[in-house]
Order: C-alpha cells, then structure tokens, then sequence
C-alpha cells in the first residue's frame, strides 16, 4: 500500500506542473497569484478506489521556498490512509514548483490546443462537465468542471516507488485553491510483487 500513497500525492503534484514550455515565456508576463498560505484538504472516495484502502486523506499547503523565494513556491502534501491489512500510512512530501505553473494561462491555453507534451509526461484535455458533485463529506456540485488526463508519465519522478503506466483522471475547478483539483482518480500497475493495477480517488472537500 505504500507505493499507492506516494502515486496518489505525486498525481497531484503532476497536475500543478503541467505547464507547456512554449508558453512558458508568456507566462513569465503574465499576473501569477501568490498562493502562498492556502490549503485544501482531499478525502478518500471508497467507490473510486481500491476495497483493500479503508480511508485516508491529504492536506495541502502553499509555502515558501527557502532555497528559491523569487521563482518557485513549494506544496507540502501530508497524507493518512488505512487499509485493511497493512496498518495505518502517513507522510509528507514537498514538492518545488515555478510560479508560472500558478498562472491562469495556464489552463486556457491548454482548453485551447487540447494536448500538451514534455520530456516527462503528456496530458489531455477531455472537455468540459456541466455540473460535478463530489462524493466526499456532505457533497458539493460544481459546474463549468474541466476535464483533464495526465498519462506516459515518468516514474522516475518519485524515484522511492515502482510504477508503470500511471494515469491521473482530474476534476478541475478553477479558484480552488492549491492545485485547482476538485478530484483526483489515479491508476498504475503496481511492479513491485504481483503486478496488479490500483486505484486510488479522493476528492476536495475544502480548506
């Protein structure tokens, strides 16, 4: 269950990160928001995930860089998950990130070409859903929800775990804070052991 963990919080770290580097330069110039201090909170969706995880969450935040103040923020993510034979896990990872990727060209720019590729992951944009409601906590319905499918991701980005053929399906919202995700859904085939596919869902249920 460890290796499930650290997918679920790298999926979300790959969404915040999935700036075109041609448009990059533009948005260098472009009015990036100062998300330092926000938060948002994702709870796991039992019918979206695997039945071996019995709950779990993640905390994110938006802090400063120490090392790199003026080009970069970092997003710590803490998770907590329980599951039926392997006892409680928990963590946190932070994660560097240029202030571009916080830009809102950023997703219209993808709405616009509807693909994007680097030398580490691609991702597609599926369309728009008129209205999402989440299933975690009491529910909340969203409309206007971007569609998104990270996929050909780089397992070497989380060097501690052994992943292949990991997709991340997003929700997004945009003025949610953090990583503008109101839901997560990632998949990879586990290679350490059997060899199985997992799942694992959350979804934002507030700061």
């Amino acid at each position: 269950m460890k290796r499930i963990l650290i997918l679920t919080v790298m999926g979300a770290s790959l969404f915040t990160t999935n700036c075109s580097n041609q448009t990059r330069t533009s948005y260098l110039n472009s009015s990036v928001r100062n998300p330092v201090g926000e938060k948002a909170n994702f709870v796991l969706v039992k019918g979206r995930s695997d039945g071996i995880i019995d709950s779990g969450s993640i905390k994110s935040q938006v802090l400063i860089s120490q090392s790199k103040p003026d080009t970069e923020f970092n997003v710590s993510l803490s998770y907590f998950f329980q599951t039926h034979f392997s006892g409680d896990r928990r963590g946190t990872m932070v994660i560097p990130l240029k202030k571009e990727f916080f830009a809102p060209e950023f997703l219209e720019n993808l709405r616009k070409t509807g693909k994007y590729e680097d030398d580490r992951f691609k991702a597609e944009y599926l369309g728009t859903l008129n209205k999402f409601t989440t299933l975690a906590g009491k529910g909340t319905t969203y409309e206007n929800v971007d569609e998104i499918r990270l996929y050909d991701i780089d397992s070497s980005l989380s060097p501690n775990q052994k992943f292949e053929d990991m997709e991340i399906h997003a929700l997004v919202k945009e003025g949610i804070p953090v990583l503008g995700a109101i839901s997560l859904d990632i998949k990879g085939t586990d290679t350490d052991g059997l060899s199985i596919r997992v799942r694992v869902g959350t979804d934002y249920i507030g700061n």
